[in-house]
Parts: structure tokens; sequence; C-alpha cells
């Protein structure tokens, strides 16, 4: 959202990172609502500015206000950072509501200060049933060779989900890697499972080239495999917010992304109409479950500042996921394609 805002050499630096043309897809998504008796895909998106008293009647915020209105279907909050005990047990409580619990600690107040004047919030909440759900009654331990450093493995007793899908699924085995994603009800949604020889040499390769990994997902999506069977062994997993809190500040500077960052050197001055304004924290947070019934998630940002024949016999793709690997739920929507949740598994017992 303070994409937006940003001027000068701090847009140039944000748009080389985040494409402007692809910033603000995702709340225009519609999926069922939200009702408990009729639950099927839920989708939430959550955009909220918190802006400090001081700046809630500068007209250069009131025109960023709106525009992010207009754009990300979100509000702004006026709130107090005098007290940043208070302004963060009410950005967390949003945070809570829209994620339904998930993520429920988002900020610290040590993230704030009384020099704090805004807190832009992006809280994501995804649940989803598969097209073809793991029976419980096939869930059994199997071996997961986890990594526990680099070039070093441990084997791990887990609980591996098991089935045999005979449609809606697909299939990629290139040298190096093998791949694979599995449907959800909303024919829109799947899983990419991406599961190479050697995670680390795959990620300093991911390193080089960016766009592999959409390269891959774009020939994994064309290798359907009719003539195939899917015979599947993968670890139920769970991640959940607390463990898997991530500062981006240090990320996007390794991305040359830094002006947002330095004070005196960043410009808002979209939202200001100066530039007294800096990032001081980035704050993000995942929670997901895999199961034998579907995937849950949920995600949260905060920036400081898918003809009937005789059936014939189909050859079976045995695929084990017993190491390390990469997952993205994807969604298709009108020719385009989002990455909702990406995640790297390299035990899922510690993921757990």
């Amino acid at each position: 959202m303070a994409q937006r805002g940003a001027e000068g050499h701090t847009r140039l630096q944000m748009d080389s990172l985040l494409p402007p043309d692809t910033s603000f897809r995702l709340p225009d998504l519609k999926f069922s609502p939200w009702d408990p008796e009729e639950e099927v895909v839920l989708l939430d998106v959550a955009n909220r500015i918190y802006v400090d008293d001081t700046l809630e009647k500068n007209p250069y915020f009131s025109n960023f206000a709106k525009d992010l209105i207009q754009q990300m279907s979100g509000d702004a909050k006026a709130i107090s950072f005098k007290d940043p005990d208070l302004a963060a047990h009410e950005i967390n409580a949003f945070v809570a509501e829209k994620t339904r619990n998930h993520i429920t600690e988002l900020l610290s107040a040590s993230s704030l200060s009384p020099l704090s004047r805004m807190v832009l919030v992006n809280a994501l909440y995804f649940k989803a049933p598969w097209l073809h759900p793991f029976s419980k009654n096939r869930t059994s331990e199997g071996i997961f060779y986890a990594e526990t450093g680099p070039g070093q493995t441990k084997t791990q007793h887990v609980r591996f989900m098991r089935q045999r899908l005979e449609n809606g699924f697909t299939y990629l085995k290139e040298e190096g890697i093998t791949a694979f994603s599995l449907p959800y009800v909303d024919h829109r949604l799947k899983l990419n499972v991406y599961m190479p020889d050697d995670i680390r040499a795959f990620e300093v390769q991911l390193a080089a080239n960016p766009q592999h990994l959409e390269e891959l997902a774009a020939r994994l999506g064309r290798s359907s495999l009719p003539e195939h069977e899917l015979v599947l062994s993968f670890p139920k997993f769970k991640l959940t917010a607390e463990n898997n809190s991530l500062d981006l500040v240090e990320l996007f500077k390794g991305f040359g992304v830094d002006l947002m960052f330095t004070r005196g050197k960043a410009d808002f001055s979209g939202m200001s109409g100066n530039q007294e304004l800096y990032v001081s924290s980035y704050v993000h947070q995942a929670d997901i479950e895999v199961d034998e019934e579907g995937t849950e998630a949920a995600a949260a940002t905060a920036m400081g500042i898918m003809a009937m024949s005789l059936p014939l016999p189909k050859t079976p793709l045995p695929v084990t996921v017993d190491k390390p690997f990469i997952f993205q739920v994807w969604l298709e929507e009108e020719n385009a394609f989002h990455v909702l949740f990406a995640g790297r598994i390299g035990d899922p017992r510690a993921a757990q």
C-alpha cells in the first residue's frame, strides 16, 4: 500500500521489486461469502491504514487514503500512537478478527512509538477443501528426510496422507525436481508442490533466476496426464504464525530497496506532502495448515510508516514427498495467476 504514496527514487526502487500493475488485484477477487452453514471456499482480504491524529486531516493523506480505499477496498482509521501498547492492541485486534484468530500478535508495542505516524496493515485469510479429500483412515506414519542444516539431513517419522488420484492433478518430472498440483473444490485454486533432489542447490538456482519457479509452474500447469494416476504420499504440516514471523526490512534491502527505510532519504510525499515519513518497521506473519480435508491459511503484513468412455488401466505415478519441498497456493482468475501463499518445508515436524 505504501507504494502508492511513494515518489521519486523511493518509488522507482519499490516498483523494481513490486511492479505497480500487479499490486492491487487480490481485493477484486470474489469468492463465496462467509457462511458457517454453507462453507465452501473463503478468501478474505482486509486492508487498513492506521494514521496518527496529526496526519488525519492532511490533504495529501486524504487523497492517498481515498485512492487506497477505491483501489484496495480498505479503509483508514485514526489512532493515537502516544500509547504504543494501546495502539498495538487495537491493530492486533483488527488482524485477529480478519484472520479468524490465526494471527493475534502481528505487532508488538516495541515496534511502535509516540513518533509513529502510520501503520499499513494487510490481512489475508484463506480456507478451501480439496476436490478429492484424503481419507483419514489411510494416513499413516512414514520417513521424511528432514533438513537440519546445509547438506545435513535427519530421518523423521511424520504423518503422511495417502491417496490415488485419477484426474484433476498435474505432474511434472524434470532433471533434479518432481512437481505436482492438487485441485481444490473451486476450479480456480490449486496447491503446487515442488520437491527438488537438492533444495539448497534449487534455491541457489532461484536466486540466480527468480523467474524459474514461475516458469516451472507454467510447465506444470500444462502437464495433465489423463492416462496416468497419481499415487501420492504427502506429509501433513502446519505452520503457525508465532514461528513464522518475518521482518521484511532486511529482505527488501537485500533486493536493493533501501531508501524507504532511511530517514532523510525516503520519499513518501504522496502521503504527506513532505519527505519526513519513512518506514520504520515492516513485519509479515503467516499461518497455514494442510491436512486431509484441505488448506486453511492466514497471512498478515504490517508496514509501519481446475467424454465418457470405457476406462482404461492407468499407469501409476508414485510420488512420495519425503524430503524438503516448496509449496504454493495458486489462483487463476480471468487469465491471470496469483500466488496467495507460498512456503518452504524442511521438516514437517518442526513446522508443526
